[in-house]
């Protein structure tokens, strides 16, 4: 089988050196990685995130309950992890304040060429304007930067392309 676009996930997984998994995630298409509870967590808080700057963009609240229906969605009943989880979208949200920015889009979906013609695809939590300037935000849970210097490279072709940025920063 051929794979036929390029995304951060899965260059990091090759290059990381977990080809196995990289076969049978990608080319196999073995789900059992997306069916953990870690997992779902991860998409129920991205979830939250783009509900919340969706949201602020017309100035609509986005409340405890709405996160706790989100996360019901995703088959998350833990009161412990969702209490855990609210704290820190709590946090997150109040030390940001992206919303006071012009807010483009929440969980932005790409599909684009390089300039070299390879495709590749995937999706910016949030891309907001502040002036001329574009940024580019990913909501990480973890603080080690220099493992996302690729999926940098692959954000800024995307913005490059679909928005025909010059200045763009990430965040």
């Amino acid at each position: 089988m051929e794979i036929d676009y390029i995304s951060y996930s899965s260059s990091k997984l090759f290059l990381d050196g977990c080809q196995r998994l990289f076969w049978e995630r990608k080319v196999n298409n073995y789900r059992a990685f997306f069916d953990t509870e870690y997992f779902a967590k991860g998409k129920a808080i991205h979830k939250c995130l783009e509900n919340y700057y969706l949201m602020s963009k017309t100035k609509e609240v986005f409340t405890e309950k709405d996160f706790n229906a989100i996360f019901a969605t995703f088959g998350i009943i833990n009161k412990k992890i969702i209490k855990e989880s609210y704290d820190v979208f709590l946090n997150y949200v109040s030390t940001r304040n992206y919303e006071r920015f012009n807010i483009i889009q929440p969980e932005y979906s790409f599909d684009t060429y390089t300039d070299e013609g390879i495709r590749i695809k995937g999706f910016i939590d949030l891309v907001y304007k502040d002036g001329d300037d574009l940024y580019v935000v990913d909501f990480k849970s973890d603080i080690v930067e220099r493992q996302y210097d690729i999926q940098k490279i692959i954000y800024s072709v995307a913005i490059r392309n679909l928005f025909k940025a010059k200045r763009y920063f990430f965040t």
